[in-house]
């Protein structure tokens, strides 16, 4: 709701599909989706990649014990 009423430029999300049921993770991707642009910038923190099937990425990056892994 912020993000439609704010409009933010920057985005950070961290965990955004914690705790979320099938119905209710699709709806916030969609949301996701629908609010990516080019003139702003989501970062999406997450463990659960099949968010990267609803919303299009630029860049994807792996971290493991705190370290850059894959990009």
């Amino acid at each position: 709701m912020q993000l439609k009423l704010l409009k933010p430029r920057y985005v950070f999300l961290d965990e955004v599909d914690s705790g979320l049921d099938v119905d209710a993770f699709r709806s916030v991707a969609k949301l996701l989706a629908d609010y990516n642009a080019h003139d702003n910038c989501l970062i999406i923190i997450t463990h659960y990649f099949e968010i990267l099937e609803w919303i299009p990425v630029d860049h994807v990056y792996m971290l493991s014990d705190g370290r850059l892994v894959e990009q």
